[in-house]
């Protein structure tokens, strides 16, 4: 690779050039989203090979603060007065999503290899749903309504329970395939992963607000946020947590129980979009276009039983709790998109089961991690069209306007 292909470049390049798709794609009424994915697959090893294996420590970098600043932004937006509202809904389409899209994962698979471990490992990886990816398409349209908050709370506690359920069914399978405990603790990384995430939100959370109540400057309080945002990024990395839980509290408790917080959360967001887009083409770079073509049948009805899987739960989910129609409607919609979380797992569980377990094990590896790599990439695509669909339909999409947000004073 050429000297020129340094760090600085190629973020610079990977900016550029992904706020210009990114824009030529809005333009033509596509989720800019999908343009900074493509742009990715364009520079990455796949085609041009700017973006490669050798810059692997800066992608991780920004992955994990973005992360962090995704689920600072999608806490922020859970207001105490609406989730007291939307709670019961938010709760009964959580559990009837998740149950329905697990069971019927598992089922599609298992009759069509009769290989309940691969059907299981695949189930559980279908249970979380792409925050960054969704919460985008939100902001992208300035979404707001019961739609929109039941959206980005879901997606908030969906990474919780994707990392319950793994723990849960990695626990029972390897303890029955042969892959022995005393080599894999789930449960530790369970407690270590969620459990330390909650504590450093809370007292980072705490410490926002104590230090906010002292400064009067808005850039100072801009300054406060994003620094604890970085903070916090840095410190669960260390500690092996998750980004998207400790800042989601964070996120929470400034919007919250911090006064000042209107005054900063829009110009934060703004401030802080030229990560969002490096994170998307970083995201698509690492994502292989021609993995579609060797997707298969089994990454088929993968696909099509996490969408049919989605849909059904969480409408359900929002009948039985009697949800205003605007989200029993149209809340099926947009849970598709999987990136991060999904992919997070997936390689977890080729390490965890490769080294484990043996040789034995990773043709079950190598499959679990290429069918969750191609069907990212496919979701991805349908994910933020459908999710589009949804907000347009219910008529949240540009509920805020431009003006609100430049004018917040």
């Amino acid at each position: 690779m050429p000297k020129i292909f340094n760090d600085l470049f190629i973020v610079g390049l990977a900016l550029f050039i992904g706020l210009l798709a990114g824009r030529i794609f809005d333009r033509v009424g596509i989720p800019e989203i999908i343009g900074m994915v493509i742009t990715g697959l364009i520079l990455g090893p796949n085609f041009l090979s700017i973006l490669n294996s050798q810059h692997d420590a800066l992608y991780k970098h920004v992955i994990n603060l973005v992360l962090s600043f995704f689920g600072f932004f999608i806490g922020a937006e859970l207001r105490l007065n609406e989730l007291r509202r939307l709670g019961r809904h938010i709760l009964s389409i959580l559990i009837f999503e998740v149950g329905t899209v697990f069971t019927l994962v598992f089922a599609s698979i298992y009759v069509l290899t009769n290989d309940w471990v691969l059907s299981i490992f695949l189930a559980t990886l279908s249970v979380s749903t792409a925050p960054a990816a969704t919460a985008d398409v939100i902001w992208e349209y300035r979404a707001q309504g019961p739609l929109s908050t039941t959206i980005l709370a879901l997606i908030g506690f969906d990474d919780i329970v994707a990392v319950l359920v793994y723990t849960l069914v990695t626990t029972y399978t390897f303890q029955t395939i042969g892959v022995t405990e005393s080599k894999i603790h789930p449960i530790n990384y369970f407690i270590n992963h969620v459990g330390i995430s909650i504590i450093i939100g809370v007292a980072l959370g705490i410490s926002v607000i104590f230090i906010g109540k002292t400064l009067k400057k808005r850039k100072d309080i801009i300054l406060l946020a994003i620094g604890i945002v970085v903070f916090s990024s840095g410190l669960v990395e260390v500690l092996d947590g998750s980004e998207i839980i400790s800042s989601l509290i964070i996120g929470f408790m400034y919007e919250n129980y911090f006064k000042e917080s209107p005054l900063s959360i829009d110009l934060l967001r703004d401030l802080t979009s030229p990560i969002f887009t490096l994170f998307f083409v970083v995201i698509g770079s690492q994502l292989s276009p021609f993995s579609v073509f060797e997707i298969g049948t089994i990454g088929l009805t993968y696909i099509g039983s996490s969408i049919i899987g989605k849909t059904v739960g969480s409408k359900l989910g929002a009948k039985i709790s009697n949800a205003s129609p605007s989200i029993s409607k149209y809340i099926g919609f947009t849970l598709y998109s999987q990136a991060g979380v999904a992919l997070g797992l997936a390689h977890k569980l080729y390490l965890d089961i490769t080294i484990s377990g043996g040789s034995r094990f990773l043709e079950l590896g190598n499959s679990i991690v290429n069918i969750a790599t191609s069907s990212a990439l496919v979701l991805l695509i349908i994910g933020p069209f459908s999710l589009r669909y949804a907000l347009t339909k219910s008529g949240e999409a540009y509920k805020i306007t431009r003006e609100e947000l430049i004018l917040e004073d």
